[in-house]
């Protein structure tokens, strides 16, 4: 799971934008600590493998919200864009069987 014993062909580059505090936060956690590859005071590179990022990569920055911004890869702004809709559906639909239980 750590980005070193990726295939580098496998490897894609991170590109997250935010404020200087955020982004010490996320460079502590386990693994984009191993997969930074530079950093200044509003923006953080990493290296991370294709397959983590449509799995659970955007798992793991889901609960930083709007504090990060992903610059790149396409690949995984589209796919933070759709875990957040599923869970967006999924508590819409919550309150919807909630509401008409009520009633």
């Amino acid at each position: 799971m750590l980005p070193n014993s990726l295939n580098s062909k496998n490897l894609v580059e991170v590109r997250i934008q935010g404020h200087e505090q955020v982004l010490n936060e996320l460079c502590q956690h386990w693994l984009f600590g191993h997969a930074l590859i530079g950093r200044d005071a509003r923006e953080a590179l990493f290296r991370l493998g294709l397959p983590s990022l449509q799995s659970y990569v955007p798992f793991f920055l889901l609960p930083y919200g709007k504090s990060l911004v992903i610059l790149e890869p396409d690949i995984l702004i589209e796919k933070m864009a759709e875990v957040s809709a599923g869970i967006a559906t999924h508590y819409e639909t919550m309150k919807l069987d909630i509401n008409q239980r009520k009633e």
